[in-house]
């Protein structure tokens, strides 16, 4: 991603959204096919999510694919209370568009499954890899989204599905919050693994 934005001569600070979008698209799409044809991993069957940020000193831009997430944690000083704000969506078959895509090309909605594979299925709609799912509308086109850095923002918390299934966006700011405060931005990222695994268990 560096590379393209350094050769296309971006300037992440002042360029369109739509113009950044193109070349982190153009990013994406070139990474699937390096994975593909350039590596030891067999993309057949397997694959990855992605949730980025790219932080600037006056805007956030967040990138994702697939059911990975970024959650905004702020503070409210005039009511002194912390809130969430959503910054990726989770790309799964419970959204319409989504879902629409992936029945047109022929897959069957439970998780996504090759109808011809029988046993190969997907619980989330876009990702790198995955190369049988991607004739059934599977696809590393990731969603891009832009958003004006404000004063009460506090820290971005970027998790996979395997803590948003068990932790809440607001329990997840709640606990973030207090490590926040004491600096302790490693006692976060320990605490929420821990409590996760701790509630999958």
């Amino acid at each position: 991603l560096n590379k393209n934005i350094l050769q296309s001569k971006l300037n992440i600070n002042n360029d369109s959204l739509t113009t950044i979008s193109q070349i982190i698209t153009k990013t994406f799409l070139e990474t699937n096919i390096s994975l593909k044809n350039n590596s030891k991993i067999n993309t057949s069957i397997s694959g990855s999510t992605c949730s980025s940020i790219i932080l600037t000193q006056n805007r956030i831009i967040s990138i994702n694919l697939g059911d990975s997430r970024c959650v905004l944690g702020k503070y409210n000083k005039k009511n002194n209370i912390w809130l969430y704000k959503e910054l990726t969506k989770d790309h799964k078959a419970t959204d319409e568009t989504e879902r629409e895509r992936v029945i047109k090309k022929g897959g069957k909605i439970m998780r996504i499954w090759d109808k011809e594979e029988g046993s190969v299925g997907l619980a989330l709609t876009r990702s790198f890899g995955d190369d049988i799912l991607s004739k059934k509308g599977v696809i590393c086109e990731p969603d891009i989204k832009d958003f004006l850095l404000e004063n009460d923002d506090k820290f971005i918390i970027i998790g996979t599905d395997g803590l948003w299934e068990y932790i809440s966006n607001q329990e997840c700011i709640n606990i973030v919050k207090d490590f926040f405060l004491k600096n302790n931005i490693k006692g976060a990222g320990n605490y929420l693994y821990k409590e996760a695994s701790k509630r999958w268990i």
